[in-house]
């Protein structure tokens, strides 16, 4: 049965997921080889035939795309472009991350180093977008140096994950006791950070059929999120400070075929609550109450914030119908 709730309880605890939280309870994560333990994944359509989005059970979905190795792309200016992308771009691209640090801060988890931290709390996510680059290359062509660099990279990042699934090169040491806290929510990147994961890691799948990547990432969600964060009384409140883990984690759902667990923990870390939540307003400034407590916590810039009014807007139009969340955009 839906779980109905009035409009100010719904209004104040979405607020209250950018201010509240918590500390830490650590869950004993399965073995990062251990094949038993992982999440199964779609094989309709297989991992080698999935487009950009897999929207190939997607009921709402008006256009249907193609595998990425299905496109090809003759000479010309957009060729060439793409050449000097993947031929010289990324190799470059994986050098700067070494001599800008990105590795190291992954290495010294390992106790392979003692080197400092070093860039911004987003810094972990310039390796994923680099991955998730790399994953798109080789989806339409094996390119051997490129992906055996890419394997490298992926081992060093998956052996700093702790045992409870938290992988974050940030916030550990003296600065460990600020993960998950309400203001490291909404500005520290923790959650943007699992986001780019997840979508290197899902490019990366999709390109090789390999998914070490995207079992630390599922790891993450499934044994340090799911358990202490989200809906339910016994949980803490969970917000996504910057838009971008949305994404990951409706893409995640759609690869193991309609996972449920993943779609509720989408909703709530944009709204408070699961996809099971029906709620209505009748009047604007309901809405526009809800509306600006998440838009104080987006604003990092223009193209940023549009993105947050945009995917706020669309979720709350829906509701204002009366219909579920399970329709806001997640299948």
């Amino acid at each position: 049965m839906t779980e109905r709730i009035s409009r100010r309880q719904f209004v104040a605890a979405a607020g209250a997921a950018a201010m509240l939280g918590g500390g830490l309870t650590p869950h004993a994560s399965g073995g990062f080889d251990d094949a038993s333990a992982q999440v199964k994944l779609s094989e309709d359509p297989p991992w080698n035939e999935q487009g950009i989005l897999n929207l190939a059970h997607s009921p709402h979905a008006k256009l249907r795309n193609v595998p990425v190795h299905a496109v090809r792309m003759d000479a010309g200016f957009w060729a060439s472009r793409r050449t000097a992308n993947v031929e010289r771009s990324m190799p470059s691209m994986g050098k700067l991350l070494e001599a800008n640090g990105r590795m190291d801060n992954f290495r010294r988890l390992e106790g392979k180093g003692n080197v400092p931290q070093r860039g911004p709390v987003y810094s972990d996510s310039d390796v994923y977008k680099w991955l998730e680059a790399v994953g798109f290359a080789l989806q339409s062509a094996p390119r051997p140096e490129l992906h055996a660099l890419a394997e490298k990279t992926i081992r060093e990042v998956v052996a700093a994950q702790h045992s409870d699934g938290y992988l974050n090169t940030y916030y550990v040491d003296d600065r460990a006791k600020q993960r998950m806290e309400p203001k490291t929510q909404q500005w520290g990147h923790e959650l943007y950070n699992l986001g780019h994961l997840l979508q290197g890691a899902t490019a990366y799948y999709r390109g090789t059929g390999e998914r070490t990547l995207l079992d630390a990432g599922i790891r993450f969600v499934d044994d340090f999120l799911l358990p202490t964060y989200g809906p339910g009384a016994d949980k803490k409140p969970l917000f996504s400070g910057h838009p971008e883990m949305e994404m990951a984690l409706v893409e995640l759902y759609r690869m193991t075929g309609g996972n449920w667990r993943w779609r509720n923990i989408y909703c709530t870390a944009m709204s408070g609550f699961p996809c099971s939540t029906r709620i209505t307003f009748t009047t604007f400034a309901e809405y526009r109450s809800l509306r600006e407590g998440i838009w104080k916590a987006t604003r990092y810039g223009p193209c940023t914030r549009a993105a947050a009014q945009r995917i706020i807007t669309s979720r709350v139009g829906m509701l204002r119908t009366g219909r579920r969340w399970k329709y806001c955009g997640t299948t």
